[in-house]
This record gives C-alpha cells, structure tokens and sequence, in this order.
C-alpha cells in the first residue's frame, strides 16, 4: 500500500486514481462536513430500504411509535435536501476559507507568502544582515501595507531620490566562519546627508511582486475554465493576505517556540549559525520600517521638498 501511495497518479490503474481521489477529497472535508456527509448517507440507505420494505424499517421491527415517526421525518425529502443544502455550504465555506487565505490550489499551509518569505530569507536576507554585521550596521527592510506600496517604492520614490541615493554591492572580505567566499549583497544605501553619521542601508522586497503575477494567474485560469475568480474589490485584501504571510513567515523561520530549533537554520546551514546566533542576529541587524517612516526620513534630506516625498 505504501508502495502504490508513493507512485505518481497518472502511472496508476483507473480505479486506483478514482480511490486516491476520494481519499483526498475526504482529507479535505472539515469535521462538519464529513459527519453531515455520513448522516446523509446513512438516512438515504434507511430511505431505501423502508421503501423496498413498504414501511419504515423500525416499524417493521416493532419499534415505538414515536421512534417510527422520527425515522419518517429524518428519511423525508425535505430533510434530506436540507442535509444536502448543508454540505454543499460546508464544502464552499472551506473554499472561500482556503481562497481568503490565499490557499487557491488546496494547501491547507503554505501559501505564496510563505514560499516567498523563504526565498527571500535564504538567497538574500540571511546574507545580508551577515554583511551588516560586520559593518556595525542594520538593515532597514520597507515592510509594504499593499503591494501598491511596492509599486509606490520603485515607481515614484526610487526614482525622486537618485540624485540622493547610490546603490551599490556591498563586500565582506573576511568572513571565515561564515563561508569561503566572500558575501555580497546589493542594497540601497543612504549616505552623506541627514543626521545619521553613518550609511543608511534599505531594502524592500521587491520579491513581493509576484503576489499580483499569482492571482492574475488564478484569475485566467478560473475564466477559462469556468471557475469563480477574484473580483477586483477583494483582490487587494488578498494580495495584503500574503504580504502579512510574508512578514510572519519571515519571523517564524527565526522564532523557536516551545524550545525547538528554528526552522530557519537548516535553511542557512552554508553560514554555520546556530539558533541564538540567528535570533540574535535577526534581534540586532534587522529593522522593519513603513513606507510612511521612510518617507519622513527622506524629507529630512537637504534640499527635500514637500512634494518630492509626498
């Protein structure tokens, strides 16, 4: 059995795909809807076989009046349509669940937020608070309220702030216990202005732009195939659901609850930190910062103007 459940679908007989099918299918049923399904089942039998009877099977048993009246009622048609009415509410207010959640291809945890949240702490982040660190220095990460405000960052600030701002790759030549290599990361530093006396080092999550790619996807496939889609007035509460699965994921891969090794450490294994190295790297070198906060800092530069910023 094992051995078949391990097998990919297509390579099994018919029969066994149907079956696999079901099982899932009951996998995903809450526990409303499976002891509704079950009851629906059970009184259509009893249904039918008062009717190959000619009488209500406890009446054929000699049960109690009241008890035959009870078993009419449950096997009526009325009753039985509501049964059937509440399984199917059941089954769709488990969609809508999974679709608010951002959970559109059955998953009942992992969401685009949260593979991007992961990406992003392994290819990028991890590497350069590392690069932080050795500097003396923090990150700021722009935490977006929309993925409007992504759009906001590259379209309009980013642009307004060039004669400000220099990107560059920054570089860390010794870092022995963290790899062989030397670190690299390019990030938007602020230098030369301000109060601040040293840089300050900015990124946003840009990653996030595939949150608008993924439910336009949804969306296409659903009209092709007839499906519901996502209508344009819940789009944006669904695009900031995985915008907020982003940022929480981000801290449970350094977060440890109950004691147990952060799920974030195998992920950055390749830098040899431990879980309190992590935690406190995380603690000391990361700052999550609005578009509101960077904004008022960007008009305390020299020369600022109110609608530059605004």
């Amino acid at each position: 059995m094992t051995t078949s459940r391990a097998r990919p679908l297509a390579s099994l007989a018919p029969w066994r795909q149907t079956a696999r099918a079901f099982v899932e299918l009951v996998r995903d049923y809450q526990w409303p809807t499976r002891v509704v399904t079950a009851l629906l089942a059970a009184l259509a039998v009893l249904g039918t076989a008062a009717a190959a009877l000619g009488q209500p099977v406890s009446q054929w048993l000699g049960a109690h009046a009241k008890v035959v009246q009870a078993e009419q009622a449950l096997t009526s048609d009325p009753f039985l349509t509501l049964l059937a009415l509440l399984v199917a509410l059941f089954v769709g207010i488990a969609i809508k669940r999974q679709q608010l959640l951002g959970q559109l291809d059955g998953s009942d945890h992992y969401t685009i937020g949260r593979a991007l949240a992961y990406g992003y702490f392994k290819n990028f982040l991890v590497g350069a608070l590392l690069v932080m660190e050795a500097k003396g220095s923090r990150l700021h990460v722009v935490k977006p309220a929309s993925v409007e405000d992504l759009r906001m960052l590259e379209d309009e600030v980013w642009p307004q702030l060039q004669p400000d701002l220099n990107a560059r790759t920054e570089e860390v030549a010794a870092v022995a216990r963290f790899g062989h290599k030397p670190l690299r990361r390019r990030v938007i530093v602020l230098a030369g202005w301000g109060e601040a006396a040293e840089p300050f080092y900015i990124d946003f999550p840009t990653t996030l732009f595939t949150v608008a790619d993924y439910y336009a996807s949804w969306n296409r496939w659903a009209r092709r195939n007839d499906r519901p889609y996502i209508d344009d007035q819940r789009l944006a509460s669904y695009q900031q659901q995985q915008i907020n699965d982003f940022f929480r994921h981000l801290h449970e891969l350094v977060d440890s609850p109950d004691g147990e090794v952060p799920v974030g450490v195998d992920a950055v294994a390749e830098h040899g930190l431990q879980a309190d190295a992590l935690q406190r790297l995380f603690r000391d070198r990361l700052v999550e910062i609005s578009l509101d906060e960077l904004r008022q800092r960007l008009a305390q530069r020299p020369g600022a103007s109110a609608g530059q910023t605004s």
